[in-house]
């Protein structure tokens, strides 16, 4: 039984974590992803060899423990289940097999890293606040940096805008990044230790998303502007329906949000500018660039039905569909539909809607904050919503930002938070 409110609460979710210890190399993996996200803004080839030497040891604790519990979670299965198609079944078939297996094969590294964070190295809620309050600080200063571009045309680290786009330290994708890290992020403030306890705590976290949904917006980044739009939609819908104290809370911060949208798009001529670009953009669809890539990839998939045309091969036959060719179709599930075919594709959908399965189940069972819940919802569908002109799912940054935003997303809801439950879970014997 539970005799007390404070040391089992304490003991009790360290268990959450056990089985792979708090080795050195724990240690130095635990460094190497703290380290992550600067590699991501500064250096993204420093950032793919963290991805790999963390997967790396993941791999060798688990054989070195013989742990290989992580790989019953269905995201994990699910994945390996894609992997194996690309390779056994898409890559030799690809226009270009060589291409197409430097892809499908190496991207095995992304499931390693996933299982490394959501199994290992933020399986307890010490790790989860570390790496909590690390992020916080990360996003401050790209929130500054790129505030800073906005008000005078160049940041504190001596970037100048790329045209009526904000660059911030990555040079271009600032507002990709701000997103797929802050929905995590603003979740786990609402989780968190003290602060969860703190009755300024919906305040303050509002006034972080705020200053965080304003920067993106000033980075002129017209689908992640709307993909935070819709997250922080389910965030409003989260609490609206399971949280009716809240109801005139959150009902008063989406009317402060949209007084923000709308300030921001009368007083900034660049955003204001961005938005007719899209306008525009939208009304001829089918003539717009976006329009002949996603064009391109239909007609790729038509005319190979089955397999597709492999990996890293859309950049290669494009051209016998469209002057307007890219290394990719800007969309995921094009992406898969004309690289993969229907068979790559449907994996690819069972793996995504086994993530959003997963998730919802870890929520339900767990007592986590109806606030949270929604941004970590927000952080799902940011990175997998069907619809929105994307970059690829394979190529080296995006892959890595959008994996990292997952695992930390799929760490946070796995982990227990409410103490009765995590009481129930685990009970002493």
């Amino acid at each position: 039984m539970v005799d007390s409110k404070s040391a089992p609460l304490r003991s009790i979710a360290a268990r959450v974590g056990e089985g792979f210890g708090d080795e050195p190399l724990k240690r130095i993996a635990m460094g190497l992803l703290l380290a992550f996200p600067l590699a991501l803004l500064a250096a993204r080839s420093v950032a793919d060899v963290i991805v790999v030497l963390i997967g790396l040891a993941f791999l060798f604790e688990s054989i070195r423990r013989r742990r290989w519990e992580w790989l019953r979670d269905p995201v994990i299965l699910t994945a390996l289940a894609l992997w194996a198609v690309l390779n056994l079944v898409v890559s030799p078939m690809a226009v270009d097999s060589a291409a197409s297996f430097g892809r499908s094969l190496s991207w095995i590294r992304f499931l390693l890293f996933y299982g490394a964070i959501t199994a290992w190295l933020l399986a307890d809620h010490r790790s989860v606040r570390l790496v909590m309050w690390w992020m916080a600080c990360v996003i401050a200063l790209v929130v500054i940096d790129c505030l800073a571009q906005a008000l005078s045309g160049l940041s504190v680290t001596g970037q100048p805008m790329k045209g009526i786009r904000l660059t911030s330290l990555l040079g271009t994708n600032i507002g990709s990044f701000l997103a797929k890290t802050g929905f995590p992020l603003m979740g786990l403030l609402l989780c968190v230790g003290r602060f969860r306890s703190s009755p300024w705590r919906a305040s303050i976290v509002s006034v972080l998303g705020l200053v965080i949904f304003l920067s993106i917006l000033l980075t002129g980044e017209r689908t992640m502007t709307l993909l935070t739009i819709f997250g922080l939609g389910l965030v409003v819908l989260f609490v609206f329906v399971t949280a009716p104290g809240r109801r005139f809370f959150i009902s008063t911060l989406s009317l402060l949000s949209v007084g923000v949208v709308a300030a921001v798009i009368m007083l900034e001529d660049r955003v204001h500018q961005r938005l007719l670009d899209l306008i525009a953009d939208l009304s001829r669809f089918q003539e717009s660039p976006y329009g002949h890539l996603f064009g391109a990839a239909w007609r790729i998939f038509l005319d190979n039905p089955l397999t597709g045309v492999g990996l890293k091969n859309y950049r290669d036959v494009c051209a016998h569909y469209t002057e307007h060719c890219h290394a990719h179709p800007h969309n995921i599930y094009l992406e898969f539909l004309s690289e993969s075919g229907i068979v790559g594709f449907v994996f690819f959908v069972a793996f995504v809607v086994i993530i959003f399965v997963t998730f919802a189940r870890r929520v339900m069972k767990n007592t986590i904050d109806p606030g949270a819940a929604g941004f970590f919802a927000g952080a799902l569908s940011v990175s997998l919503f069907p619809f929105a002109a994307t970059q690829s799912y394979f190529s080296n940054w995006p892959a890595m930002l959008l994996w990292y935003s997952i695992s930390l997303t799929m760490a946070a809801v796995r982990i227990p938070w409410g103490e009765k439950r995590i009481a129930e879970r685990f009970p002493d014997k």
